[in-house]
Formats: C-alpha cells, sequence, structure tokens
C-alpha cells in the first residue's frame, strides 16, 4: 500500500535560518515537522533525535520511503542532553510506502550550518570582551587566522549546499559535508577555550550537532523489518 500526499522534506536554506537563529531545539522541531505532523525521521540504522516534546507526541516513524505507528517498535534513549530525547526502531511488516523525503538528509546539513553559524558569533562575541593585557583577544593575530579558517570552512560547505538541487545532495556528498562541519565547528569550539567545555555551555550545542551527524550518516544500511503487531 503506498501512502500519497506527503510532504517531501525540508529546504536547507530554511533549516539553517531557524538553526543560526533558535539553535537546536526549535530547527529539529521543525524539520521533522516539513515532512509531515506528526512524523519522525529515522536514520539508516533506525535512530532519530528529536526534542523531548517531539519524541512524546510522534504518532508516525519515517526511514527512507517507508512510514509507520511506533507502536511497540520504539525504545526511547538518554541522551544526556536535556530536552533531546534519542529513539531506535526497527520496520515492522506492516509499514508503509510512502515518497522518500530525499531532500531531508540534505537539510539536515544546512541546520548544522547555521548551529555552526550560531557558534562562532558566540565565539566573537567571548572573544570581543576578553583581553590579554590591553589588547582585546579578538584582536590577536593568532586568534583572527583561525576565526579565518573557520569563516573559509563554513563557506565551503555553503558553496556545497548551494549546488544542491530540489532532491538534494546524494550520500557520499552529504557524508563529506556532516565531516566538514564536524571538523569546523571543533576548531570554534577551540576558540572559545575553557569556556566552549563548560556544561550547558557552547559546546554543549556542538555535540547535539555531532550526535546528529551519527544518528543520520548513510553507509550504516536499513534496519530490516521483521516485527509484528
Amino acid at each position: 500500500m503506498t501512502r500519497t500526499g506527503t510532504a517531501l522534506g525540508a529546504a536547507w536554506p530554511s533549516m539553517l535560518a531557524v538553526a543560526h537563529a533558535s539553535g537546536w531545539s526549535t530547527a529539529l522541531t521543525a524539520l521533522h515537522a516539513a515532512v509531515g505532523p506528526g512524523v519522525v525521521v529515522l536514520g539508516p540504522a533506525g535512530h532519530a533525535l528529536v526534542p523531548d516534546e517531539v519524541a512524546e507526541t510522534a504518532d508516525r516513524l519515517r526511514q527512507g520511503e517507508w512510514e509507520w505507528a511506533p507502536a511497540d517498535t520504539v525504545e526511547h534513549l538518554d541522551t544526556g542532553v536535556p530536552g533531546l530525547t534519542g529513539l531506535r526502531a526497527r520496520r515492522p511488516v506492516d509499514a508503509v510506502r510512502v515518497p522518500e523525503a530525499r531532500s531531508w538528509a540534505t537539510a539536515l546539513v544546512g541546520l548544522r550550518l547555521g548551529l555552526s553559524y550560531r557558534l562562532l558569533e558566540g565565539a566573537l562575541r567571548y572573544l570581543d570582551r576578553r583581553h590579554t593585557g590591553d589588547v582585546v583577544l579578538l584582536q590577536h593575530s593568532v586568534v583572527k587566522s583561525a576565526v579565518a579558517d573557520v569563516v573559509m570552512e563554513q563557506l565551503q560547505v555553503r558553496c556545497a549546499l548551494d549546488g544542491a538541487g530540489p532532491d538534494g545532495l546524494d550520500a557520499p556528498a552529504v557524508a563529506d559535508l556532516h565531516t566538514q562541519v564536524t571538523a569546523v565547528d571543533r576548531a570554534g569550539v577551540r576558540l572559545l577555550g575553557a569556556h566552549g567545555y563548560v556544561e550547558g555551555g557552547p559546546g554543549s550545542a556542538v555535540y547535539v550537532s555531532e550526535l546528529l551527524a551519527d544518528a543520520y550518516r548513510a553507509g550504516t544500511g536499513p534496519t530490516s523489518g521483521g516485527f509484528s503487531e
């Protein structure tokens, strides 16, 4: 049986903008909602990361071109991040075919890039308030160089996303961009020194971003069916 009329994913520019302005919780809520009301998208191995409220209200799970009701096929996991729930599920035998949200994976990269922009802006504000002697940290040549490297890497990711078509980028390209965003975020956290690793600080959003890349990376293989009600 095929279910028609389902939204085909999300546009990466809108996900970038939401993540940049509002952070990971609002952006993740919007990203899953773009596929359909009450839908949570699973990665290739059957994992998802969603805000707590989304996990509690989800009534459909989507993996590739398959969709089903959670029922007893889903397990809630503790991520260690306040407000973020992990889900693990296996596709049941009664799942239905739906149009695949092919642009969704690319939109997730856009979301992560938006979080990266947010991280860099926070780092720049922090560095602009810190001094070594009479000199603002942001004015040091070593710091300027590190900031420039982060900006250039972000621009490269943005240029790659600009080349995406309506169906998004292919899986290898998405995987490469996830790797690049992870590297640039780690460099961004280092700009903050010890402040970047304080519990609940800027590093927390970077951790969430990396978890997203792990949960939705291609190459882990789809979870096969076999569950029945």
